[in-house]
């Protein structure tokens, strides 16, 4: 088996195993168990049969994935609920600028989407179609 065989099958899989308790929890943003994070990682090397552990950690390599628990978001996605309620004591602590609020509507559809959001990708699109400068034209720490 590939690389690119065996993260297609990881991406599969994990698509069809969303109901799983520890993707439910990365997904919510909750904190998981070392037991969680050892179902997971064998879960996964399971799909490389022999090879498996070698073929994770190439694949992580390949991502640049930080770690697998970051890998896993960024392919199943961050539950919407999840993402606002992270952001809603914020968003609920001063006023802010419909620019600042549309910049935070982003970050969270990006979680949705993507599980994770770059320091990096805040100065690209779809960011800089709010601003050009990113994140430090809106200024969220400021109130308006």
């Amino acid at each position: 088996m590939t690389g690119a065989q065996y993260e297609k099958k990881v991406r599969a899989s994990l698509q069809q195993n969303l109901d799983r308790i520890e993707i439910k929890k990365l997904r919510e943003g909750k904190p998981l168990t070392p037991q969680d994070v050892e179902q997971l990682q064998n879960m996964l090397v399971q799909l490389g049969d022999t090879a498996g552990s070698q073929l994770l950690d190439e694949m992580l390599v390949r991502n640049e994935a930080p770690n697998l628990l970051l890998f896993i978001r960024s392919c199943v996605g961050m539950s919407r609920e999840a993402a606002l309620k992270h952001f809603s004591s914020y968003l609920d602590s001063q006023s802010f600028s419909s620019t600042q609020i549309r910049f935070v509507e982003l970050i969270v559809s990006q979680l949705t989407a993507n599980g994770v959001v770059s320091a990096a990708a805040l100065y690209e699109m779809p960011f800089t179609s709010i601003h050009a400068e990113g994140p430090d034209a809106v200024s969220l720490t400021q109130m308006s």
